[in-house]
């Protein structure tokens, strides 16, 4: 009592406390009077309506927690023994349940009503306005494609509620029944018993009273959560486990799938991260905190350095003509060439490797080749690149020239002083480690590396300059037969008509992408949300809430997957519309040029046919830059947002989880989510070297073995000391070498070391945790669950099918000699022909006896 009257002056206080602030509050403010009091206290008086429910509701359950706790002091008083506490806790927690469930039932209903709705039909939510099916101008094709858009929307929700309804209702007469079972067994038990051992009617009646009064508390807890959600449904999301266990009498019990509280994580993730990372590896605290400062220095120097552009050290960019929708408006300005930013998010292995790569610099004999060729083509073809006139700057052809054979003079001139400094510097350096020989081999191993990359590099832009002069000799030949204005629009409609299905060929490109990449647009986030706006889980049964949550995800990912066919069905539809009127234009022009009076009209025609042809695969080529460049931009953003898609369902398949909850992380469900078809990288290059000795030894004498015994057999008759075996032998051992030790990209060997690091870790924890990893039947993809409940599934499917024996000994030897035994007299008595008697005859190496393999059937 001290302690109520104690928190009742506390609130009194702050109230006051309140009041004083308020009247302060509203003396400083000028022009305050009574009218505008009793706005403000109108407007509270509407917007507290749901905090007093709150309150109200809060009042109502302290008032039946103290009426539960009292009937149980009241029983306590009988005195009675153990087998009547233990029936008081046994019924009560039966009621608690079988109440639960029939309002969790009648819950669920309710919300079902409410998003069966008009309010919340297909046509009032986010997903019926869909761009790419409404951008389809066939109205036949699009209302087709939208009604069974529609139609996979509404069924996939209807069969999920049904799923939800039919678990609820089965627990509902689950618990239902169980109660109903216990009260009969107390009066049976009562019956039973002697006179003195029987339970009293008074503590029978108390015990249904408190039965009763925990059946209304849960009804008060669902009316307000009834009360929360229609008033408020989009912004209350409350689970039965929630809102009703902080509630339950202490002798109920919790059920055993009530979640954990989640961990916080207090200061810096990423610097945390770091820290526990190099605690693991023994560093000590001064040494963690000099690092972190000496990252946040080099994280500070990258931010400042963003808004700089990087000073241009090549000259061997050529900037390409840009695509003109007018040809008849088209000239030949140069191009201006653009200076790209570095990439300074993009993590390093060090710094020196990052202050590296953020100066780039190509070697001046690489630059010296390239503009050689740009020198040799240019002579040829008497045009120069856009680059060079900018450079240059002049358009006279001479000029230019003599501006490149100057600027080739100084690259040999910088070559030339490049070279005797390397010469004084080599000798000052002593080589006491390595060998000459091992020098000049990796040396030259590197230069060879390094030679055909700049010398692809090259090659590339050496294309991009070709491909330059030959657009303009097309463009030149076919406005030299000057062409009317008919045929100029033409053209240019033609031109259109092919970068509008060049934009809707990226979009289905970038589409694609999406899906590889597991982040398909925002429009399937709704859908899911549309079909699945409730959740249910079932009371104190992991299975059927395992079996509950694997057939949730299976009718969401089947939807996603339906409307993914339709969305790339679009894509397909819109790209031959444009080609068919691309087609139709096309013809169009081909029969102006034929008939009119011009005398090379179809010559006039192939030119043009062929620069269109040409300008499409430019087209093209511009497309697939443009999204392997936002591939990168694509995964930044998934990265983003991948703490708040954990709940998303995606289209693409993934392992079989026969679990509460997912044991894994992200990379090493993915890489179980590659099924097992899937084959590990460079797993040999990441071994050591005497593993991989051993291993080429194998198989180079399992290979040699076959096919020695191969030659030297009939009608061969190759003699075993013949020179082509030896050869064969050492040719194969050579190849065996080269393939092994050959050496492979840095990025290839993180890729194949992090795939081997995911597959022991998976390993580790499947043994840790007891769980299991099975390939499912049929359904080409991975089983996890645990090995305890796979073995009950095992027993009871022996049970239940009596089809299965466990033999002592191995009767396979004789079963085969029986068969063998019984076709033998079969053909001896010519009951079946020579070809019967080899097709039937078995192979004792392929042959096995029918036995039970256990593969999981998720089907």
């Amino acid at each position: 009592m001290n302690l109520v009257n104690i928190k009742l002056c506390e609130l009194d206080n702050q109230l006051k406390q309140y009041q004083a602030e308020l009247n302060k509050i509203r003396n400083g403010f000028y022009g305050y009077t009574l009218q505008h009091q009793h706005l403000i206290e109108r407007y509270i008086e509407q917007n507290m309506s749901s905090l007093r429910m709150e309150i109200e509701h809060k009042i109502e359950l302290i008032h039946y927690d103290y009426h539960i706790q009292a009937l149980k002091l009241q029983y306590l008083r009988h005195n009675p023994n153990n087998y009547q506490k233990q029936l008081l806790k046994q019924l009560c927690r039966s009621k608690y349940e079988q109440e639960m469930t029939e309002q969790e039932l009648i819950f669920l209903q309710q919300q079902i009503t409410y998003y069966n709705s008009p309010s919340q039909s297909f046509e009032n939510s986010p997903i019926a306005q869909s761009s790419l099916i409404n951008s389809i101008e066939n109205l036949h094709i699009r209302q087709q494609l939208f009604n069974q858009y529609k139609s996979i929307a509404e069924n996939s929700k209807v069969q999920l509620s049904a799923l939800h309804i039919k678990a609820a209702e089965e627990q509902r007469d689950k618990y239902k029944k169980k109660y109903h079972d216990d009260v009969k067994q107390i009066w049976s038990d009562r019956h039973a018993a002697a006179n003195h051992e029987k339970i009293p009617l008074l503590m029978i009646e108390l015990i249904n009273e408190r039965c009763k009064k925990i059946g209304e508390s849960i009804q008060s807890i669902y009316k307000f959560k009834v009360q929360c959600f229609l008033s408020k449904p989009n912004l209350i999301l409350i689970s039965h486990m929630d809102l009703n266990m902080s509630h339950a009498p202490a002798d109920v019990g919790q059920p055993t799938n009530q979640g954990q509280r989640r961990k916080k994580c207090h200061g810096n993730r990423k610097d945390q991260r770091f820290r526990n990372k190099c605690r693991a590896k023994g560093m000590k605290q001064e040494k963690i905190e000099e690092l972190l400062q000496r990252n946040k220095e080099i994280r500070k120097k990258k931010k400042n350095h963003v808004n700089k552009t990087m000073p241009n050290t090549t000259d061997e960019h050529v900037a390409s003509t840009t695509t003109a929708k007018n040809i008849s408006n088209r000239t030949n300005e140069p191009s201006v060439q653009r200076n790209s930013t570095p990439n300074t998010n993009k993590r390093k292995r060090n710094v020196s490797l990052q202050q590296l790569n953020s100066n780039p610099t190509i070697p001046n004999s690489t630059k010296q080749e390239l503009w050689n060729s740009y020198l040799d083509v240019g002579i040829q073809q008497h045009l120069w690149p856009d680059r060079l006139y900018t450079m240059a700057i002049s358009n006279d052809f001479d000029v230019c020239h003599q501006y490149l054979v100057n600027y080739i003079t100084d690259l040999k001139k910088q070559i030339n002083q490049c070279q005797i400094e390397l010469i004084k510097q080599s000798k000052l350096c002593t080589f006491t480690t390595l060998s000459l020989d091992q020098i000049d081999q990796s040396l030259n191993e590197f230069v060879d590396c390094q030679r055909n990359y700049l010398s692809k590099r090259n090659n590339r832009q050496l294309s991009k300059f070709k491909d330059n002069f030959h657009e303009k000799e097309l463009f030149e030949s076919v406005t030299k037969y000057h062409l009317s204005f008919d045929h100029n629009k033409c053209m240019n409609e033609l031109l259109t008509i092919r970068e509008k299905q060049g934009e809707i060929y990226e979009e289905l490109l970038k589409f694609e992408m999406r899906i590889l990449s597991k982040f398909l647009p925002e429009e399937f986030d709704h859908l899911q949300y549309f079909i699945a706006p409730m959740t249910y889980t079932p009371l104190n049964d992991d299975q059927k809430a395992i079996e509950l949550k694997n057939n949730h995800h299976k009718i969401i990912q089947e939807a996603k997957r339906q409307c993914l066919t339709i969305a790339l069905q679009a894509y397909n539809i819109k790209l031959q519309d444009y080609e068919k009127q691309y087609e139709n234009k096309f013809l169009q022009l081909e029969s102006q040029l034929l008939f009119s009076t011009m005398v090379d009209g179809s010559s006039i025609f192939n030119q043009i046919k062929e620069y269109m042809t040409y300008r499409t695969n430019e087209l093209n080529q511009d497309i697939y830059k443009k999204v392997s460049s936002s591939r990168r931009m694509l995964l930044k953003i998934r990265q983003r947002s991948s703490s708040s898609r954990k709940h998303i369902i995606g289209v693409s398949p993934e392992a079989y989880l026969d679990l509460i909850s997912n044991p894994f992380n992200t990379r090493q469900w993915n890489h179980l989510s590659l099924g097992p078809s899937c084959i590990r990288l460079n797993q040999s290059a990441i071994r050591p070297r005497d593993q991989q000795e051993v291993q080429i030894e194998k198989e180079h004498k399992k290979i040699n073995d076959a096919v020695q015994h191969h030659l030297i057999s009939p009608p061969h008759h190759v003699p075993l000391t013949s020179l082509i075996l030896t050869t064969y032998s050492n040719e194969l051992l050579n190849y065996f070498n080269h393939s092994y030790f050959a050496p492979i990209s840095y990025q290839d060997q993180l890729r194949a070391i992090e795939q081997a690091t995911t597959a022991i870790s998976i390993r580790r924890k499947l043994e840790k945790s007891n769980l299991i990893l099975r390939i499912t039947d049929k359904g080409h993809n991975f089983y996890v669950g645990s090995m305890i409940e796979f073995e009950k599934k095992v027993q009871k499917f022996f049970q239940d099918t009596n089809a299965f024996v466990e033999l002592t000994q191995n009767p396979f030897n004789e079963i085969l000699n029986k068969v063998i035994h019984l076709l033998n007299r079969l053909r001896e008595k010519n009951f079946i022909l020579a070809w019967q008697y080899k097709k039937m005859m078995p192979d004792r190496t392929k042959c096995e006896l029918a036995h039970l393999y256990f593969n999981p059937k998720t089907h």
